[in-house]
């Protein structure tokens, strides 16, 4: 019954092939991020708010054979 039903989302999964030096989230004036770190996929959930831990779940499902098929292309 609100007037907003969400938002459309795209997700797309990268090989990041930089060094952590690399990522700079103080380059923008207004940063959107305070902290940043590697974690595991099946670890996103818990970081998350939860209000979006149920896409994350299915995230997870969706995307749980891209690291494998990542690391197969090196």
């Amino acid at each position: 019954g609100g007037k907003f039903r969400g938002q459309e989302q795209k997700w797309f999964a990268l090989r990041f092939t930089g060094k952590d030096e690399d990522i700079d989230i103080n380059a923008d004036a207004k940063p959107e991020f305070s902290d940043w770190r590697w974690v595991g996929m099946e670890e996103l959930p818990g970081l998350i708010v939860p209000f979006k831990r149920r896409l994350y779940d299915d995230l997870i499902v969706e995307f749980h054979d891209i690291p494998d098929r990542i690391v197969s292309l090196s």
